[in-house]
């Protein structure tokens, strides 16, 4: 009766370490790009509150709301890195009362809009050409979420395929 030696090859262990190499590389760079998923679109969701919110407190208080990206402590003329904020708008004369903000997009993550800020009036509308669409983008990925805001306030939520434009 013959015996053979127990154990695994060379050839064998290195395969089996290459394959689970493998596949460990492709798992993670999957998980991160489903949290970057994740990420954006719970950003976009809870912007879209924000606006909603925005909208529903011009229309009850029948004031001016203004949603702007804030850096230190001010309306700042781009989205890229700021924090969005809502203000009570009073009147010409006195400064807007903080209201709500809400936070910076993600490290590696990029939020664009084609206007430098929104104002609801009263009737829940947007002031004269301030409709537009926020752009969203995380990191380099074939895809990006839109928020798109119409003129009488309303915004739609989207994923679209393909690269980033901004």
């Amino acid at each position: 009766m013959r015996h053979y030696p127990k154990g695994f090859t060379l050839f064998e262990m290195l395969l089996v370490l290459t394959l689970s190499v493998y596949l460990l590389v492709q798992a993670t760079t999957s998980w991160q790009e489903w949290r970057d998923r994740q990420q954006a679109e719970s950003y976009m969701h809870g912007l879209q509150n924000l606006l909603q919110a925005a909208r529903v407190k011009a229309l009850s208080q029948q004031q001016i709301i203004r949603v702007c990206p804030v850096l230190d402590g001010q309306c700042a003329e781009n989205w890229l890195q700021a924090v969005p904020a809502a203000y009570e708008v009073l009147d010409a004369t006195s400064s807007p009362n903080l209201w709500f903000s809400y936070k910076k997009p993600e490290r590696g993550h990029q939020l664009r809009y084609n206007r430098s800020r929104l104002e609801f009036r009263a009737d829940g509308g947007l002031n004269a050409l301030q409709n537009g669409t926020f752009v969203y983008c995380a990191r380099d990925y074939l895809w990006y979420f839109t928020l798109t805001v119409s003129q009488a306030g309303r915004s739609q939520f989207s994923e679209q395929q393909g690269a980033c434009p901004l």
